[in-house]
């Protein structure tokens, strides 16, 4: 059987969210083809495979009988996405938005709290077996239960090449970013190799090496 997984990945706005538009600008000049992103995330289905469904979908399958009221009396929120499924990354949690109360380094979110502005995400999609696909399960799980923090020190890699920044003692294998998060679990997988210690805008290049397309969410 072949399960399938998503890497995401969201472009950097001008809405205060300074860190976003710093790692995005910072990153461009050495990946200068590639979109704004500023930060990504693995976004795995429910336990029915499913990512994405809609009230529409939900009662034409489970209450048909409510079908036809439903859909007039919801309007367009009928055909609304509703988000399935959990998102793993590293994020700065406080310090990259002030008014969030969400923690920093490597977690686990459902989908639905991740992509609350689904307009400024767009994702590449892959078929895996499924002792692969439980292989990197196991390694996001055990990421996020060893979770030791956000790596601050890994941003200066996207200034310096990996070797100088080695070299100079700033690579922390105990901490990671969030690029570095979704490459771990590619590079598990089997659809990824190389250095797992890279920015969202490089992971997205190498996404698109694979012979996938990147879309927008919505």
């Amino acid at each position: 059987m072949c399960k399938e997984y998503r890497n995401v990945y969201y472009r950097a706005g001008w809405d205060g969210k300074f860190v976003d538009n710093i790692i995005s600008i910072g990153t461009w000049i050495n990946e200068p083809r590639t979109k704004g992103y500023s930060h990504a995330e693995v976004w795995l289905p429910d336990n029915e495979g499913r990512f994405v469904t809609s009230l529409r979908q939900i009662y034409s399958e489970e209450h048909p009988d409510l079908y036809t009221g439903m859909s007039v009396m919801m309007g367009e929120l009928f055909d609304q996405p509703i988000f399935l499924g959990t998102c793993y990354t590293s994020t700065l949690g406080q310090v990259r938005d002030k008014n969030s109360k969400e923690q920093s380094g490597t977690l686990s979110r459902p989908a639905r709290d991740v992509f609350r502005h689904p307009e400024r995400w767009d994702f590449s999609q892959h078929g895996i077996s499924d002792d692969k696909y439980y292989a990197g399960l196991t390694l996001l799980r055990k990421l996020v239960e060893n979770n030791q923090g956000y790596s601050k020190k890994d941003l200066l890699r996207f200034i310096m090449p990996i070797a100088v920044h080695k070299a100079l003692g700033f690579y922390d294998k105990d901490l990671q970013i969030c690029s570095e998060i979704v490459k771990m679990y590619n590079i598990e997988v089997g659809v990824l190799t190389g250095e797992p210690l890279v920015s969202p805008r490089r992971l997205s290049r190498q996404d698109l090496e694979t012979g996938v397309k990147i879309k927008s969410l919505v």
